[in-house]
């Protein structure tokens, strides 16, 4: 028989060898409690500084120092501080971010991007009073040129006889235009040759004209006599006449005559006026009339067809 004394000894010795397995698990769970107080702690400190800094920039509503959040941040237990070296709250924390030089900073960030948005879009410069004069000047012609075209009439392409000629049609400009919507695209020229390339141009494009109420009207003008003149035998008996857009302008009377010629030899005079005489004299001018009757464009050169039917609303 064990004596009583071993048999103490021996229930010491297991109760201890029992009772470490729970100290080390102790031991483990107390860290993970000083891990979460610690994460605790940094998440109400990232929390009061963005409170903190939301209050201060508000325009409006309580500050930093209202909502009181040094106050009511809770103090780290003194182990906590001690073991890693967590420093006492500070005054940065109780009265917010400098609200004064955060304004200051922000005034000068939103100069610093009207300045860079004037640079890429500045301000269109005041017009002269020459340029407020030259622009009064071509309006009013505009409008007498519409005025002016409204009554004057146009030959346009109603089909072909038997034996596969064209046959045309005058019509007034104005019923052209209310009645059947159609625009106008009108080139005019003083030599022949211009005419012939915009009228290629019109036949290289003839697909894009399928759809569109426009027509092509070629003018030929003296800025002698400022009257109309008649196109060559060699334009007429080609092709390039007999395409479905094209339209001549009707010339019955010396009046009708003088009537084209004396409003595009002013388009001409005013191209001059404007440092463009040449070109316009070498390569023609041009008008874009709505069908309201309205010029919404005027131009020196070939056309660019896309250009015209997107000036045009086409």
């Amino acid at each position: 028989m064990e004596h009583p004394r071993a048999q103490e000894c021996s229930s010491a010795v297991s109760s201890r060898m029992e009772a470490l397995p729970i100290q080390r698990r102790s031991r483990r769970l107390g860290g993970a409690l000083r891990l979460a107080a610690l994460a605790a702690l940094v998440a109400l400190r990232s929390a009061a500084g963005r409170a903190a800094a939301f209050a201060g920039l508000l325009g409006r509503g309580p500050t930093a120092s209202g909502l009181r959040l040094a106050a009511t941040r809770p103090r780290p237990p003194h182990w906590l501080r001690l073991r890693f070296g967590l420093a006492p709250p500070t005054a940065r924390w109780a009265g917010g971010p400098n609200r004064q030089r955060l304004e200051e900073e922000a005034t000068a960030v939103d100069s610093f991007f009207r300045s860079v948005t004037d640079f890429f879009s500045p301000k269109p410069q005041e017009p002269t009073p020459e340029e407020l004069e030259a622009a009064e000047r071509r309006k009013e012609a505009s409008l007498a040129t519409e005025k002016a075209l409204r009554p004057l009439k146009l030959s346009v392409l109603a089909g072909i006889d038997e034996e596969g000629a064209p046959l045309r049609r005058a019509a007034p400009i104005a019923v052209l235009q209310s009645q059947a919507k159609q625009s106008l695209a009108i080139f005019a020229a003083t030599e022949e040759q211009a005419l012939t390339d915009i009228l290629l141009s019109l036949r290289i494009s003839a697909r894009e004209f399928a759809e569109r109420n426009l027509l092509v009207v070629p003018v030929l003008v003296s800025l002698e006599t400022k009257t109309l003149m008649e196109l060559s035998p060699k334009i007429r008996a080609s092709k390039l006449l007999n395409q479905g857009p094209v339209a001549l302008p009707v010339a019955a009377s010396e009046e009708d005559s003088s009537e084209w010629g004396t409003m595009f030899a002013r388009e001409f005079f005013e191209a001059e006026d404007q440092g463009m005489g040449e070109q316009a004299e070498a390569q023609g001018l041009a008008l874009l009339v709505r069908s309201s009757g309205e010029i919404v464009r005027r131009g020196v050169g070939r056309p660019d067809w896309q250009a015209v039917f997107s000036d045009l609303g086409l």
